[in-house]
């Protein structure tokens, strides 16, 4: 059995970060220097970095390192890249990155004649640059195999995440948090969700695109668990999302011409075994699964309908949002505010004064994004929408990520913030953008897509 050194080392991150607050640090500053060695391993590096901070503090003590941790290991990979670029040598720079670096130059003079908060938004449009530029050179620098290998290995993170969080189903740790939704591994519920609910939607890909995949009971095993997962979180963001995504898909399918959209698994034998059994056991526990159901869309005893739970959950947001776009419906309050003035926290490194961390809540992308830029956030939605199309053209899995992606920023706005969950989605964004050779997938008869494979 051939050993992946890569992910020895991984775990070797992963166990330190176990140890406390200098295993954190040591596991940081780990990640930072393999990145500068391996650069095309950036991706599991970020999404590892990612992970380390959001460790369930009723299992890992929390480190307060970790703001400065990812910020570390993201700026090793822009460095890393950076070195090894063709433009060196003359070449031109990436299409993506020259028009990333456009929009970064408009965030930073916005930033410093109209944000309210000028350091935080100078920050977090940098940051916000990085993580998209990087992300966009690492999938663009690789081969083909390379990239399907480096889908592969981010899923792979999510599904050690919930592999190692099914232990805690019966426990009290694994709902730390609120006592109700399930988080497992994760410091919140809704993090874990937003994980399941990615992984749900690539396993139903899996099963429904091919007819002779060797892997399709493995795959719905693991479809089934992520679908669990995501109605034990509450996490209705990512539910929501995750269905349309797949509804999405299914409906192209069905009004699609074109052959990369011909949902072969669709006909199998398995996938009607399949769809019988799941039909059977929904019959048999009906009664059951209403409940859960009802739970689900209701979380904590909430009884409305699902636009009057979106009001609640997120009709205070909504609301900051458009009495700020009224009041600065041309310039915006800033990349990265938040909407209310009294709940801008801002933390600062303890030497230099610099912001290193200033979370904020918004509740919906597009009302996000013109509220904090005015008439300028139109490039940003022309951008998100140019990589739907894109994504779309590429193929069934890469639209259904987009979708998901897109389609959970309409509650939690994490496109335009990588320090959370966003890297995550700003990563599959990418990939959807460049996808996989469609001609390599189709070659492998015995089924899956290869870039979405666990090896």
């Amino acid at each position: 059995m051939r050993v992946d050194w890569h992910w020895v080392f991984f775990i070797f991150v992963a166990a330190l970060r176990m140890t406390g607050e200098a295993g954190a640090v040591v596991g940081y500053l780990a990640l930072a220097g393999y990145v500068l060695i391996w650069p095309k391993r950036g991706i599991s590096a970020l999404v590892m970095a990612w992970w380390l901070s959001v460790l369930n503090p009723g299992l890992v003590s929390q480190s307060g390192f970790s703001a400065i941790g990812r910020f570390l290991v993201l700026g090793a990979c822009a460095a890393s890249l950076a070195l090894r670029s063709p433009a060196w040598r003359g070449a031109p720079l990436p299409g993506g990155v020259v028009v990333l670096g456009g929009i970064l130059l408009v965030l930073l003079l916005h930033s410093v004649l109209f944000s309210h908060a000028m350091d935080v938004s100078i920050l977090k449009s940098v940051v916000w640059f990085l993580a998209c530029a990087v992300t966009y050179s690492i999938w663009k620098s690789m081969k083909d195999e390379e990239r399907q290998q480096g889908i592969d290995d981010l899923f792979r993170v999510l599904m050690v995440t919930l592999v190692l969080s099914a232990p805690l189903v019966f426990t009290n740790a694994g709902y730390f948090l609120n006592g109700v939704g399930f988080q497992g591994v994760l410091n919140q519920p809704q993090v874990l969700g937003l994980v399941a609910a990615a992984v749900s939607v690539r396993y139903f890909l899996n099963l429904v695109c091919y007819r002779n995949s060797d892997h399709f009971w493995s795959d719905a095993l693991v479809l089934a668990m992520s679908v669990a997962f995501v109605l034990l979180s509450g996490a209705r963001t990512a539910g929501m999302a995750c269905f349309a995504s797949i509804l999405l898909v299914l409906l192209v399918s069905i009004l699609s011409a074109r052959r990369k959209w011909k949902l072969q698994g669709l006909k199998s034998r398995k996938f009607m075994l399949f769809l019988t059994i799941v039909l059977a056991a929904l019959l048999i526990n009906i009664s059951t699964i209403q409940a859960v159901l009802e739970g689900y869309l209701s979380k904590r005893g909430f009884e409305g309908s699902l636009a009057s739970a979106y009001a609640m959950s997120r009709g205070r947001l909504v609301d900051n949002m458009l009495e700020n776009i009224d009041r600065y419906s041309i310039y915006g309050i800033g990349f990265g505010v938040s909407s209310n003035e009294y709940d801008r926290i801002v933390v600062r490194d303890p030497f230099l004064g610099l912001p290193i961390s200033a979370p904020t809540e918004k509740g919906v992308l597009p009302l996000a994004i013109l509220e904090e830029l005015g008439v300028l956030g139109a490039m940003i939605l022309y951008l998100i929408s140019a990589l739907l199309i894109k994504a779309f053209v590429n193929g069934p899995f890469t639209f259904a990520m987009a979708v998901f992606v897109v389609a959970t920023n309409f509650a939690e706005a994490t496109l335009m913030s990588p320090g959370g969950f966003g890297i995550v989605a700003i990563s599959l964004m990418s990939w959807a953008y460049f996808g996989s050779n469609e001609s390599s997938r189709r070659a492998n008869v015995k089924g899956c897509d290869l870039t979405l494979r666990l090896r």
